[in-house]
Parts: structure tokens; sequence; C-alpha cells
């Protein structure tokens, strides 16, 4: 499959992107995770054959700009984003597949918007991240505070390597560093760094609380998907995500091999199970 960069305007912001598959394929929206970029589903296009694959730097990801702190918006002004671009695509319905970050913003917007949806696949992550109550207060100073301060600059490094290899951790290894660097990693007189807006540091003012993640899962009428990596990455969250799954309407879960980022580290596997999804909820 060729592999074409996109532009779009979408909720005042010029959105890149990148693109696979023909026009007349099956429509498919893929949201990359937080401080990633759309060329996280690079090794995945390629084992979705008939797929209109359409992968986008979210605001302040990629080549995507997030704006001024004075325009600013949070996490879940996304889905305005998410929704305009939609609109754009000219898309009725479509399927959506998120990881992590993009995972969360995917099922909130099929819930809400579930006469789009035909399918969801979410990778590594069921709904957005919660925080109880009794946080609330805490999360705004926390936010506030921080925000107050300014964002840091880049962190600079001598070469391109040593950018690459400050990526490194966990089950992010320099391959996945390799893909991410395409569209995330620039250079100017200081030397290499990652251009993610630093914006995106900032914490939250505002998050769901679990009550109303939950709610928003039990919302979802279209069939979800979700592949959960063998090697967890917050295994704290292992029995949070077991209640969100009993809130799903028609649920499938499969668990693969790799981390966080399973889909770049077993595309292939990632794509079997996807396609083999989509055939059964068709």
């Amino acid at each position: 499959m060729n592999e074409q960069g996109i532009e779009f305007e979408a909720a005042g912001l010029r959105l890149s992107g990148l693109a696979w598959g023909d026009a007349g394929d099956t429509p498919v929206l893929a949201l990359h995770g937080w401080m990633d970029n759309a060329g996280s589903f690079s090794p995945l296009a390629p084992f979705l054959p008939g797929a209109r694959l359409v992968a986008m730097d979210l605001p302040g990801h990629g080549g995507s700009p997030l704006g001024t702190a004075a325009d600013w918006f949070s996490f879940a002004d996304n889905l305005w984003v998410i929704h305009e671009l939609i609109m754009a695509l000219g898309w009725e319905q479509l399927n959506l597949v998120g990881h992590s970050m993009g995972g969360g913003l995917c099922a909130l917007y099929a819930a809400a918007f579930p006469e789009q949806v035909r399918t969801l696949v979410s990778i590594d992550m069921l709904g957005p991240v919660s925080s109880p109550p009794s946080e609330v207060v805490k999360q705004i100073r926390r936010g506030v505070v921080v925000r107050s301060r300014g964002a840091s600059r880049p962190r600079h490094f001598e070469t391109r390597q040593q950018a690459l290899e400050a990526r490194v951790g966990g089950d992010f290894d320099l391959g996945c560093a390799e893909i991410m660097a395409r569209r995330g990693l620039d250079q100017d007189d200081r030397g290499w760094y990652w251009r993610g807006d630093r914006q995106l540091k900032f914490p939250s003012m505002n998050r769901y609380t679990e009550e109303q993640v939950l709610q928003a899962l039990s919302c979802l009428t279209c069939p979800t998907l979700l592949l959960r990596a063998e090697t967890l990455r917050y295994p704290a969250f292992a029995e949070v995500v077991e209640h969100r799954i009993s809130r799903l309407n028609d649920a499938h879960v499969v668990t693969l091999p790799g981390g966080h980022h399973l889909h770049m580290d077993h595309p292939e596997q990632t794509a079997r199970e996807i396609r083999q999804f989509w055939e059964s909820a068709t």
C-alpha cells in the first residue's frame, strides 16, 4: 500500500497525517497515543488491504500545531477535532482504531456518535484515564500551577542517534523511536529535538471520574475489539480495564505478544486480529 501525506482543516487547525489505500476502500480513522504521531500506524497499514486508512497527527503531535497558550484546549476538545475531520473526509460511517490516548478518544467519540461508527478497535487502552472525585481540587491546582510556570523548552541532542536513544524505554525500542522520528524529530541550530508541543506535558485541570467513563462505555453500541498487551505497561490499571470491559455491550478481547506499542512491534499479528474482527462484525 502506498503511503500518502495528507493535510486537512479541522476545528480551525491545519492537521497533517498519513493515508493508505484508495478512496473507495473501507474507511478507517486511526488515532495515535500521547506524544506519538500518525507514523505509529505505518507498520500496521500494509497488513490491512482493502482499508482506506487515515492516520492524523493530533494537535500538538507530529506535523499538527497545537496553538498558543491562549487558545490551548483540553484532551476532550480533541473530540471536536475528530468530528470536523470526519466531516472533512466526507465519511458518513467509518471504523475507528485508536492506540492508548487515541483509544480513549475513539471510545468517547463512538459513544457520542454511534450512528457514525461501525466498529471500534482500541489498542492497549479502553476509555480515557480517570480520577476519583476526591482528587478534583488537587488536579485543578496542579494544572493551574504548571501552566503558570509555562511550557518547558525542548531538550536538544548533539546527534540524531542520541535523540532516538532518549525515547527508548520499557517496550519502546530503537525501532519504534525510528518510526516516530520520521514525523516527530527535527533539527535546528541547537541540535536535534523531538517537536511534540511542550504544552502537551501540562497536566489536565479536569478529568472524567471512573463513573463517567463507565457510563460512556455502556453507551457504545458498535462491536468493540480490545487488543491488550501481554506485557502490561500499567499493571495497576488491569483491574480497572476488567471492570470497563464488563460495561461493553459487544466486547471482543484479545491479548497479543508485546508491550504498549504492540501494533508497531507485531503489526502482522495485530492486523490479522483486526481483519478477523471486521469480518465477524459485518
